[in-house]
């Protein structure tokens, strides 16, 4: 990969800080930054395959006039793949066709956009918040949070997305990781 994942701060730094927020996806100023570093990413690594395009690790998206109404009526994860698919679509008419655009599902852009990924496009699948007691096909009752339930991932795949599937293996409130749950959990999603 030409860059880092949570890629979003350091791809356009003079409008956000990975801890604090998103940038605003509707700012032109914005989208060319993200190109001009994007673009200096892949060409200081020009066997990459791959590049990241990906949201802070923070929940805090732009609430200015224009994003604001539309995240509410089309959501996060539309708002973040329009622009994803932007930046995909530009790179591959500068020449790049062989680079992916990497980006995550992942906390508040779990749930699938209406606008499908391009063909260049990733969609790394990380539900963060998920139990990982049993398989994404087994019915969860451990937490109000069931994005194992395996909905969010099959409304993915209707998209016809390129995906990734990132699994937390680890209950970060035990001192020891529980491998035997570990093991049996990704077995089962294999």
């Amino acid at each position: 990969m030409a860059n880092g994942i949570h890629s979003l701060a350091s791809l356009a730094p003079d409008f956000c800080k990975q801890y604090v927020n998103q940038p605003c996806l509707l700012n032109e100023a914005v989208y060319e930054q993200v190109m001009e570093n994007v673009m200096k990413k892949i060409e200081a690594k020009p066997s990459s395959q791959m590049v990241s395009v990906s949201m802070n690790d923070v929940s805090s998206w732009c609430t200015c006039d224009k994003c604001k109404p539309f995240i509410e009526e089309h959501g996060e994860s539309e708002y973040l793949i329009r622009f994803v698919n932007r930046v995909a679509e530009e790179i591959e008419k500068r020449g790049y066709k062989d680079i992916l655009v990497h980006t995550f599902a992942y906390s508040d852009v779990l749930s699938a956009p209406t606008t499908s990924p391009r063909h260049n496009v990733i969609i790394q699948y990380a539900p963060i918040d998920a139990c990982i007691g049993h398989p994404m096909s087994a019915k969860c009752n451990y937490t109000p949070i069931t994005y194992y339930s395996g909905q969010y991932l099959q409304d993915w795949g209707k998209t016809g997305c390129n995906m990734y599937l990132w699994t937390y293996h680890g209950n970060y409130g035990a001192p020891i990781p529980n491998t035997d749950m570990s093991y049996a959990t990704m077995s089962g999603n294999a």
